[in-house]
């Protein structure tokens, strides 16, 4: 009895203390999933026993081993000397080592952040699509391009082009051979089959930096003639580097010699004589019969004018 009780007694003890070396075992895996002699960091990343990579975890570059319990730890990085990313990546590379890693923007990932998450359209024939839609037109899963039925075939993920061609560890639908469409392989003696994915709507656009109709100055209200508002005066400053007049502030006539405006308008270092006045004008780029010029032959700043807050921004000429 006594040696049934000890060796019921050394099974528990056992027991407990295996609970919490398992959680501990589980922690250094840092959530990496092992299957025999693989690890898989994600769906496109698969690595075999003895491989080593980065990755981003918890904001720390860590960098990892594949063995039976997949080792992690973190390590230091600095800027790629040459950019290995796609799409906007940082490329972080491991000091004094050949591992490097994509820091992907938003809407992508991928070992170099190759894959669109987000695109789930193509533009004309889509030989640029990176998306993830991965089934065919009647419905069939795609295989993977570096799947052993696709080993031999003309396009796969062993190619040394297969990065720029969207080739990759993944099943996703592409267009390497500048088909009419994306497609994948499939099922079946090695066959392949046209993908489903819908086109995308087309993109209105506009002449850069133009708008369509001509607006005016003024929002609301109705169109007048210049007989309407005859105080109206539009003065020009002249360009000393080709003595021609430009549209340069407008102002109100409050005596038959005197109109008023800014004080902002009356530039440092210029003279009377760099200004001239308009009346009877209505378009700053339109001359009517209507015009009078005038030169200016004074100008007055309210002498307690600030340029800096615009405090009694008020001139007259």
């Amino acid at each position: 009895m006594k040696i049934l009780f000890l060796a019921l007694l050394l099974s528990f003890i056992i027991c407990v203390e295996m609970i919490p070396m398992r959680k501990k075992l589980n922690r250094m895996k840092n959530r990496v999933s092992s299957k025999r002699d693989k690890c898989v960091e994600s769906p496109t990343e698969i690595y075999r026993r003895g491989q080593s990579w980065l990755r981003l975890y918890e904001s720390e570059i860590q960098k990892c081993t594949c063995t039976r319990r997949t080792l992690c730890y973190n390590v230091r990085t600095k800027d790629c000397s040459t950019n290995k990313c796609f799409h906007g990546g940082r490329c972080a590379s491991q000091l004094h080592s050949e591992h490097y890693l994509c820091l992907c923007p938003a809407g992508y990932r991928g070992k170099h952040c190759e894959i669109d998450v987000d695109t789930q359209c193509i533009n004309d024939n889509g030989i640029g699509y990176r998306g993830t839609i991965n089934y065919t037109v009647s419905g069939t899963k795609c295989l993977k391009w570096n799947a052993r039925a696709v080993a031999k075939r003309r396009y796969n993920a062993m190619r040394e082009d297969a990065l720029q061609l969207g080739l990759g560890s993944h099943n996703y639908c592409r267009n390497p051979d500048n088909d009419i469409m994306p497609w994948c392989f499939v099922k079946g003696a090695n066959i392949w089959k046209f993908c489903d994915i819908p086109k995308c709507p087309p993109v209105l656009t506009s002449p850069c930096g133009q708008r369509k109709q001509k607006i005016g100055k003024i929002v609301g209200g109705n169109v007048v003639t210049i007989k309407s508002h005859p105080w109206q005066v539009a003065v020009y400053r002249k360009d000393r580097r080709d003595e021609n007049y430009f549209f340069h502030c407008g102002a109100s006539l409050i005596h038959p010699c005197w109109v008023v405006t800014a004080a902002h308008c009356i530039l440092p270092n210029t003279l009377h004589t760099d200004y001239q006045v308009i009346l009877g004008k209505s378009s700053t780029n339109e001359t009517s019969e209507n015009e009078q010029k005038f030169f200016v032959e004074n100008i007055t700043v309210h002498q307690e004018f600030d340029s800096m807050t615009y405090n009694n921004d008020i001139g007259k000429t």
